[in-house]
């Protein structure tokens, strides 16, 4: 991208390093930090794949993570390094190596924090000191909304709040709108997400069984569509119990194009989170933007962060309820409402917008 500051053409992506998760279509932070690569097509990129604790290992004692980084951050041209942040004390660690090495290489770093939980790590009496020292002395420190900021970093003058963006369903006018899926003779209820209990698969499951003891199943589609995550012992209950539902459909690693896909069919999107990182889910956005009636939990400020919209508020763990919610809108026509929120969702939650803050942020550290 091409930004023209003081009669000079600079190309931001010369001067930019990005070093984030590997892409997968499932993690909203990944799916963000894919966004930041393309806003910046050409810059030096530097992925962290696998879990957390197997990063921390490459990066500290392997050296795979920490040789590709070194290579790319003491290029004279890089003047600012752009980490996605991990929240947990592992991840902090990663991320205070590298912060260390950019200063020693004199470049200045923006982190982007994607989750609502930072506050947790400060907390800590000698990590927590040292990551509030190190988060308020960085250039800038993105997050998503007030409710993420830590309260140590609530008067800092680097903090800033960029709202996520909605990625792909661009082919769906705000005219046209799915409205014809509200005429069928079942509901479409959708999953997507990491298949973790914390995500809140375990509730769905619930919540199909309680359907199922109400007579209603065959109203009712149910699609899960994730990536299990190092869990054996859950993956193999989920698919134990996955097996003798009728109408369910799990959908195991799924690609991009196909989450967008099931998206659009979808009438409800079930989302009973009680992951303690949730912050603005990327799949409640796309939900919006999609013409889907979310049913969410009111994790972090969630029912804050969403009040300009319609949806459904459910509780954790409280099958029965959710159960009886779809029950009760089983025939109900929700698609005025649709096309509501997903203009509202465009207008808010933008590609464009989301484009137009980040090269603003970033362009305003470099050097003039």
């Amino acid at each position: 991208m091409k930004l023209r500051r003081s009669n000079r053409l600079l190309n931001v992506a010369d001067k930019l390093l990005l070093v984030g998760p590997s892409h997968s279509p499932v993690t909203g932070q990944s799916a963000m930090f894919q966004e930041a690569v393309n806003i910046f097509p050409g810059s030096k990129v530097v992925r962290i794949k696998g879990t957390t604790s197997k990063a921390i290992s490459k990066l500290l004692f392997a050296g795979e993570l920490l040789c590709a980084y070194l290579r790319k951050v003491i290029e004279p041209e890089v003047e600012i390094v752009y980490v996605t942040v991990s929240r947990s004390l592992s991840g902090f660690l990663r991320d205070f190596t590298i912060y260390i090495i950019a200063r020693a290489c004199r470049k200045k770093v923006v982190f982007h924090c994607h989750g609502g939980d930072l506050d947790r790590l400060f907390k800590r009496k000698i990590f927590g000191r040292i990551a509030c020292r190190i988060y308020r002395r960085a250039e800038a420190v993105i997050f998503l909304n007030r409710f993420s900021i830590p309260s140590e970093m609530t008067s800092s003058s680097n903090v800033t709040i960029i709202d996520n963006c909605y990625q792909g369903l661009d082919e769906i006018t705000a005219d046209q709108g799915p409205a014809s899926k509200w005429t069928r003779a079942y509901r479409r209820v959708t999953y997507i997400g990491n298949f973790i209990r914390e995500k809140g698969l375990d509730d769905v499951l619930d919540v199909i069984e309680k359907i199922s003891e109400r007579g209603c199943s065959s109203d009712f589609l149910f699609v899960a569509a994730g990536k299990f995550l190092n869990d054996p012992e859950f993956e193999a209950e989920v698919r134990l119990r996955a097996a003798k539902m009728k109408n369910l459909r799990l959908i195991a690693n799924p690609e991009r194009s196909q989450l967008e896909l099931e998206l659009r069919e979808s009438n409800f999107l079930l989302f009973p989170s009680r992951y303690p990182s949730e912050c603005q889910p990327l799949v409640v956005i796309e939900a919006f933007v999609a013409g889907v009636i979310p049913l969410i939990t009111n994790v972090n400020g969630i029912r804050e962060q969403f009040s300009d919209f319609s949806f459904l508020e459910i509780r954790p763990r409280d099958s029965a309820a959710v159960a009886d919610i779809l029950a009760t809108n089983l025939r109900h026509d929700f698609s005025e409402t649709t096309v509501v929120n997903r203009n509202a969702a465009i207008t808010r939650f933008s590609p464009e917008k989301f484009r137009e803050s980040l090269v603003d942020l970033i362009s305003s550290h470099l050097r003039k």
